[in-house]
This record gives structure tokens, C-alpha cells and sequence, in this order.
């Protein structure tokens, strides 16, 4: 298991290290205006990587981690499940796109139908391996894919090719000559009998939605109620941070989620176990997000220059998030890993929708302060939620 864990995190900080990297590099090329617009794009980019993934790269993990018996049938099946939805699905966003852009739009929709299609293959690649529990072998095939990218990407950028398109195509590129490596662990595509395993990715798909909106739609609402891109820019940036701590605890939400999922786990215990993860989880968080609050300028300043000067102040409110980041991975995960992802999607939509009304109302007056105010309310409201079931789950399992 430390073994394991060790080489999920190695994978977890170079990922995650040459991403913030490449960020801060094409941050500084592009300057507040540019990144802020390159930005935009990924986060509607986000938005089409959930559609073309379709819920398969967490269906596949909990279906290779421990199958569900009405599942037997189809389980072996779901690579060619996977990859006939995520084609079948580009093929449907490349007509709309067709249909409904010309010029630089049409390049910057088919470039991103491209680089997430080429993500969403790669992520249900490593769901193949962390689900069979080879994850030193997943290790390898990150830190691959990544590097492979990240050099892609910096020397279009380098080159002059600074367009998001372009970065983009950059991206895609990288994303599928690397997966051509692991062709072995994909089977031809099936485009027919979906209908099963759309019942049980939806809830995923819904879960994937709505944290992508109540984490990046911020961005687009800025866009929509016409922030300067410069500001957009500043938000970005500052927000970086606080979705590069999301991706640094990601190996311990794995590991809850593999325990509650492998073990024949007795209800009566839920309070407690989770009880003590939460008072590591907590205090280490308090930590980190004082530290993040107390360094605003200095991170700021370090890693992309005075230029960015406006993030500090961002990022002083983005630090209350950080607060309950790994309590809320360790409490997600755990409740999907029992078959309560209802619980946790709920929970997400309801976030995402306090996170919209919020930002609508707030953002007229108030501009990117308000933005990064709704992400803590989002986050805060996600913890109390997940929290108050499981909790409740386990005092009615106890008392029954």
C-alpha cells in the first residue's frame, strides 16, 4: 500500500508540477488579457470533456475495482463501451460545430473536441490501471502522457503559436500519439447497447457537471457579464492555485475510495472511520490555507510576476477553500465508493446551483471578488452536505 500510495503521489506531483509549470509559462507569454481568453476556453473545454467522457472513466474505475454483479455480463466490454461513446460523441460536436462557427471560432470548437477527446481516452486509460490496482503501472503511463505534452505545448508556444486553438491542437496532438502506446488495453468500438451503461454512468455524468460548473463556471459567467479579459485573467491565475492543491490530494481520494470499495465494510463503523480521517484532514487543511492566505503576494509574485499583482487579493479569499478540499475528497469519495454517488450528486448540483445564483446576482456589482466568493460558499455547502448524510447514514445504521 505505501508503495503504492508513493508512486500515485510521485505521479500526482509531477503531473501536477509540470502543469502549474506549463500554466505559468504560457501565463507569462500571453500576459493577463491573453490567458484570461485562453483560460475561457478551458473552462468550456471542461464542459465538452465531460460529454465525451459520459461518465466512463468512473464507471470503469468502480467496475475494475470491484464489479457489480448485474454488470458480469458487460463488464469485460466496457473499453469498447467507452470508446464508441467518446467517438460517437465527437463525431455529434463536430457537426455542431460545423453548423454553428466560422473562422477562428470553428478552429478553437474543433480543437477543443480534439484535445478532450484526447484527455477523456487517456483518463479512462488510467482508470483501466488504478482499478486493477496496477498503479505504479499507472505511475509510468501519467507521468508519460504529461511530459509528452507538456513539451508539445511549450514549444508551440515558444514557436509563436500562441492562439488557444493552436496551444490546443498542440495538446491534442501529444494526447493521442501517446495513447496510440496503450493501445493494448482498448477494444474495437461498440455503438450499440449504450443505453445500459448510459443508466449507470448518468449519475456520474450529472456528478462530473455540476462540480465542473460550481468550480470553473465562474469563468464564462465573467465572460457573459463582459469583465475585462485582463481581470479574467487575474482570477485565472489565482485560481490555478487552488486547482493545483485539488489535483496534489487526488492519490488520497483514490485510496479512500479502493478502501471503502475492496472492503466488506460494516456500516456501523462509517461514523468512525470517517471521524478519524477527518481530524488529519482538517487541521492539515487549516494549515495549508493559512499558509496560502498569510503568502498571497509572495506565491503571486513568484510564480507569475507583478503583472498578476490583483490575483493576491483573490487568492486571499480562494484560501478559505482550501479548508475543506481533502475533507470534501475524502467525503465524496467515500460516499461514492459505498454506491451513494446520488448523495454526492445532489449535493454538487446544489452547490453548482447556489454557485450560478450567486454569481448572477453578484458579479454585476462586485466583478472577480465576487466569483471567487461563490466558489468558497460552493465548496462549503458541498462539505456540510456530503457530511450531514453520511453521518446521519451511520447514526441510523447504529441505532437500527
Amino acid at each position: 500500500m505505501l508503495k503504492a500510495l508513493t508512486a500515485q503521489w510521485a505521479a500526482t506531483f509531477f503531473v501536477g508540477g509540470v502543469s502549474f509549470l506549463v500554466t505559468i509559462f504560457i501565463a507569462r507569454n500571453l500576459g493577463p488579457q491573453a490567458f484570461g481568453m485562453y483560460s475561457s476556453s478551458l473552462a468550456a473545454g471542461a464542459m465538452v470533456g465531460i460529454l465525451l467522457d459520459g461518465g466512463m472513466r468512473n464507471l470503469v474505475l468502480r467496475e475494475r475495482t470491484r464489479t457489480s454483479p448485474h454488470l458480469l455480463a458487460i463488464a469485460l466490454d466496457l473499453p469498447s463501451y467507452a470508446m464508441g461513446h467518446a467517438l460517437y460523441t465527437s463525431g455529434v460536436l463536430i457537426i455542431i460545430s460545423l453548423l454553428l462557427f466560422q473562422d477562428d471560432y470553428l478552429r478553437l470548437a474543433l480543437a477543443t473536441v480534439a484535445c478532450f477527446l484526447s484527455l477523456s481516452l487517456n483518463q479512462v486509460t488510467s482508470s483501466f490501471q488504478r482499478g486493477d490496482g496496477a498503479l505504479i503501472a499507472d505511475f509510468r503511463f501519467q507521468v508519460g502522457a504529461r511530459a509528452s505534452s507538456a513539451v508539445l505545448i511549450v514549444l508551440c508556444v515558444a514557436l509563436g503559436y500562441k492562439a488557444p486553438w493552436q496551444i490546443l491542437t498542440a495538446w491534442a496532438f501529444a494526447g493521442f500519439a501517446y495513447l496510440a502506446l496503450y493501445r493494448s488495453y482498448w477494444q474495437l468500438p461498440r455503438f450499440f447497447g449504450l443505453s445500459k451503461i448510459y443508466c449507470e454512468a448518468l449519475p456520474y455524468v450529472v456528478l462530473d457537471l455540476a462540480i465542473t460548473v460550481y468550480i470553473r463556471s465562474n469563468l464564462l459567467l465573467l465572460n457573459l457579464y463582459d469583465v475585462s479579459p485582463e481581470l479574467i485573467g487575474q482570477f485565472a491565475a489565482s485560481f490555478r492555485i487552488y486547482e493545483a492543491v485539488i489535483m496534489f490530494v487526488s492519490p488520497l481520494g483514490l485510496l479512500v475510495f479502493r478502501h471503502f470499495r475492496t472492503t466488506n465494510f460494516v456500516m456501523e463503523n462509517l461514523r468512525k472511520q470517517l471521524s478519524v480521517q477527518l481530524r488529519v484532514a482538517i487541521p492539515i487543511s487549516i494549515v495549508v490555507a493559512v499558509l496560502v492566505w498569510a503568502f498571497s503576494n509572495q506565491i503571486i509574485e513568484l510564480f507569475y510576476g507583478f503583472k498578476y499583482h490583483e490575483s493576491a487579493d483573490i487568492l486571499k479569499i480562494l484560501a478559505l477553500m482550501l479548508v475543506f478540499v481533502l475533507p470534501n475528497t475524502i467525503l465524496s469519495q467515500a460516499a461514492i465508493a459505498l454506491d451513494k454517488r446520488l448523495v454526492v450528486m445532489c449535493a454538487a448540483v446544489l452547490a453548482a446551483i447556489v454557485n450560478l445564483s450567486f454569481n448572477l446576482i453578484m458579479i454585476p456589482a462586485y466583478g472577480i471578488r465576487a466569483a471567487a466568493w461563490a466558489s468558497v460558499l460552493a465548496e462549503v455547502l458541498m462539505f456540510a452536505l456530503i457530511a450531514g448524510f453520511l453521518f446521519q447514514h451511520g447514526r441510523r445504521n447504529i441505532s437500527s
